[in-house]
């Protein structure tokens, strides 16, 4: 039954990636409007900022950021949407645990969304003339436990939509917030600043994959530097704070009768 799900979620994100084209492009041509004002901006009133590889750092942390966009925001938006139109109670009406739906939910968008991440990486680095390269092993070990921070963050939208429905400010807020933290984490930062950013996993992800990509480290430097524990238990720790958090108000929606067709 899983399986069955899983593959009628993935089949939906690429029929409405199809079925909604146009809507598509626009979010393209917004994404590729939005880093060029940020990119533009930023040129013109600090030009030292983009020297030293600082517009491939830049574009990294957008890329990055994009990553997040595609995979754990998508999922928020998709159970606001449910939970304003009243569709989201069918979750918890069905066999399957609504834990796993949301979890398979998020692996069906993190798929979908290479394609995707890969047409607007592809297009900025034309435009702007940034050529960077991206070991493929190193930058998978990387990601695959940033994914699961991003399930963890998503388990946590999913309780709030339950209890109070409108977070389409909060998930704006997060969303705001995060792309901040993107263009932040660069070597010039202060040591405490990058100390506290190791205990966060998104930019410790963030942190790694700029010294793997951009500032010469190999993959021996990602397990003997000590920067990966911190990445994998902050991960670890982040996902299971999102499932707790989903688990409490999912029981509060239970007790508050929230669940109206429950």
């Amino acid at each position: 039954m899983v399986w069955r799900v899983f593959k009628t979620l993935l089949k939906v994100e690429f029929i409405e990636t199809i079925r909604y084209g146009f809507n598509l492009v626009m979010s393209y041509i917004i994404t590729f409007l939005f880093f060029s004002g940020i990119y533009l901006g930023v040129r013109s009133l600090a030009p030292s900022a983009f020297s030293g590889g600082g517009k491939a750092s830049f574009f990294v942390g957008y890329i990055y950021w994009i990553m997040y966009l595609f995979t754990a925001n998508s999922v928020a938006w998709t159970l606001f949407a449910e939970a304003m139109r009243g569709y989201i109670e069918r979750l918890f009406i069905n066999p399957l645990n609504p834990r796993v739906y949301i979890f398979l939910k998020i692996i069906a968008s993190f798929l979908a969304s290479f394609f995707h991440i890969f047409i607007v990486g592809f297009t900025l680095s034309l435009i702007f003339g940034i050529k960077i390269d991206i070991p493929f092993l190193p930058f998978v070990i990387v990601i695959l436990p940033v994914f699961v921070f991003f399930i963890g963050i998503a388990f946590i939208f999913a309780g709030f939509a339950l209890v109070y429905k409108r977070i389409n400010a909060f998930i704006n807020l997060v969303q705001i917030l995060l792309m901040l933290l993107s263009f932040l984490v660069s070597k010039r930062m202060p040591e405490v600043v990058l100390y506290i950013f190791k205990f966060f996993p998104y930019t410790q992800g963030l942190y790694i994959l700029k010294n793997l990509i951009l500032w010469g480290k190999d993959i021996n430097w990602l397990f003997t530097s000590g920067e990966y524990l911190y990445l994998l238990v902050g991960s670890i720790l982040f996902f299971i704070l999102g499932l707790l958090v989903f688990d409490l108000l999912y029981k509060k929606s239970l007790r508050e009768g929230l669940l109206g067709q429950y």
